[in-house]
């Protein structure tokens, strides 16, 4: 028996243009049909489903899994032009992993092999994030990992912030929102300024990743009641091995996070 969810379609002002189309995920009643999308409680985003009204049904159900809608989100980004980061990218790189995961590893920008690959953290810093989440037993394939921004910045310099602001409003947001992870790792300046932002922290305090990682931030984010541990980007360690420490320091202070989660 597992728990299923549904979306139903709201028609507002007559219109069924894009911005019109919100999708209320029902968390609900018990089924054996497996990973399906069908009724329950509120949970709000939109202009994911807009392409499946052909597929609806009778009672305005749409039978889709969280990977399927995961996949109707990267899509979108696949093609997306709404700034100007789209000129430059070979591939974009919405993220990957378990949609279901409890954990959530937010990064700051593709690089040149993820571009290359489509895929996120599959360069250099890549190699350091699995040989982290390997000394904590934690598999990759059990975690969720995504970026701030979808497309490569030209000559990896750091995203602006009304790429960040576009990006994270129409795909991370939305992602997470989807997931419903317990805990949030942030990767570096950039994704822990944005992430502690939206949580409700004072910009001022969110600029020193130096200040604010090795701890873990209670807090709610989109609603959502989440565990926030900001870390230095893995790419820290390859231009300064005396971050290999701290990084060791907050992968093991994960490892404890989520202890705390299993037994909650």
């Amino acid at each position: 028996m597992t728990m299923v969810l549904s979306f139903t379609l709201q028609k507002l002002n007559g219109s069924w243009d894009e911005s019109s189309w919100i999708a209320i995920l029902w968390i609900a009643t018990i089924t054996s049909q497996k990973g399906k999308i069908c009724q329950g409680s509120p949970f709000v985003f939109k202009s994911i489903v807009k392409s499946t009204c052909a597929t609806r049904n009778s009672e305005g159900c749409f039978p889709l899994s969280k990977a399927e809608l995961m996949e109707k989100i990267a899509n979108k980004a696949r093609v997306c032009v709404k700034c100007p980061l789209w000129k430059g990218r070979r591939n974009t790189v919405p993220g990957e992993g378990d949609v279901d995961a409890s954990v959530v590893f937010v990064g700051e920008a593709p690089g040149y092999w993820e571009d290359v690959k489509g895929l996120p953290f599959v360069g250099a810093a890549g190699k350091v994030l699995d040989a982290f989440l390997k000394g904590i037993k934690l598999p990759r394939e059990k975690v969720f990992i995504t970026n701030v921004v979808k497309c490569r910045p030209p000559e990896n310099r750091d995203p602006q912030p009304n790429e960040i602001k576009t990006c994270t409003s129409l795909y991370l947001n939305n992602q997470i929102k989807l997931i419903q992870p317990k805990i949030i790792v942030t990767l570096g300046r950039h994704s822990t300024a944005y992430m502690l932002s939206k949580a409700g922290f004072k910009t001022e305090a969110t600029e020193g990743i130096t200040q604010l990682r090795g701890k873990v931030y209670k807090t709610r984010f989109l609603d959502l009641r989440v565990s926030m541990i900001p870390m230095f980007h893995p790419a820290a360690v390859l231009h300064n091995p005396k971050y290999r420490e701290a990084l060791e320091s907050d992968f093991q202070l994960l490892k404890n996070e989520l202890k705390k989660h299993e037994y909650a």
